[in-house]
């Protein structure tokens, strides 16, 4: 991650491009990371499409705070829809989840 260190997010998007992922299913935090990133990058767009993808390949895994904060807050950015798509999240994390669920992440008030 050594672009990212050094504070040129345009080539952490080149080094991205040219490194293949260190499995099939990089780890959750790895791919919220790279989701930031692209949202640094002003690609809004791609970023909501790779956390939305991963939030439904596996939502028992993927959905969790840190990536909930970060799906929520694009939503704002996004669109003027974004209570509707938060609510369509609580409803996933509820289905997965319970009631032990911190909703705080999901901005809703």
């Amino acid at each position: 991650m050594r672009p990212l260190g050094s504070g040129t997010l345009q080539g952490w998007g080149a080094w991205a491009a040219r490194t293949p992922p260190p499995s099939p299913a990089p780890a959750p935090q790895a791919n919220n990371n790279a989701a930031v990133c692209l949202l640094y990058l002003g690609r809004l767009k791609d970023s909501l499409r790779q956390l939305e993808a991963m939030a439904q390949r596996d939502p028992r895994q993927h959905l969790h705070e840190s990536v909930l904060f970060n799906l929520t807050t694009m939503y704002e950015l996004e669109s003027s829809r974004s209570l509707q798509k938060k609510q369509a999240l609580l409803e996933a994390v509820a289905s997965t989840e319970g009631d032990c669920f911190n909703t705080h992440c999901l901005k809703l008030a």
